[in-house]
């Protein structure tokens, strides 16, 4: 896993035990619950594009 993305959990999860510990427990087992299915299944879910508005820009040089 990204260190970034552990970095990120790890806020996520000290952020929420400042109000619950035990939510903030549950929700770290869900994310890395489903962080260690998408190593076997890497196209579950929904596409991230049908749920945001993405523009690419496609720049040709001469």
């Amino acid at each position: 896993m990204n260190p970034a993305a552990i970095s990120d959990v790890q806020e996520i999860i000290a952020y929420i035990a400042e109000d619950n510990p035990g939510a903030a427990t549950k929700m770290g087992n869900a994310i890395y619950s489903t962080i260690e299915k998408l190593t076997d299944f890497p196209e579950m879910g929904g596409s991230l594009s049908s749920k945001i508005n993405i523009k690419v820009l496609v720049l040709f040089g001469e």
